[in-house]
């Protein structure tokens, strides 16, 4: 009876497990050339074309900015990495900014796939002295701007 009662309950785990994963994970759609927020985590989808560009922000790699109440010799630097789809093609890009922009002369990093400029605008949270290196990765958002070429 213990055994049987152990499988049941080992398969009614696993199958809510399967669910809980399905549901975390969303797809949002996002329209060209208007700026965005990706949410770690989310799958992001343009669909005003044939052939819709799907973006995942994959891992943030580094977050050396310099604290925004701190005084440092670097202003640092953010690396994202993203994955992008279209088409059956796949391709993980490596994105980053500097840290300290001044918002008066923005910075932004492009990325170029199958006739698409990937833009990184910013990168929240800004570390301060408080949070800097251990801001958790799901609490990470990128703003984007994709245009058609």
């Amino acid at each position: 009876m213990k055994k049987i009662l152990s499988a049941a309950l080992t398969v009614l785990i696993f199958s809510q497990c399967n669910k809980l994963r399905c549901d975390c994970i969303a797809i949002e759609p996002f329209v060209l050339n208007q700026p965005f927020t990706m949410l770690f985590g989310n799958d992001y989808k343009e669909t005003q074309t044939g052939k819709p560009l799907q973006l995942t922000m994959n891992q943030i790699i580094s977050d050396s900015r310099c604290p925004s109440d701190a005084v440092c010799v670097w202003e640092g630097r953010v690396e994202v990495t993203l994955i992008l789809q279209q088409d059956g093609e796949t391709r993980q890009d490596t994105m980053s900014l500097p840290g300290l922009i001044d918002p008066a002369f923005p910075v932004q990093d492009t990325s170029f796939f199958q006739g698409y400029s990937i833009i990184l605008q910013a990168v929240s949270p800004y570390p301060t002295s408080t949070n800097a290196g251990s801001i958790p990765q799901n609490m990470y958002q990128l703003k984007m701007l994709v245009q058609k070429n």
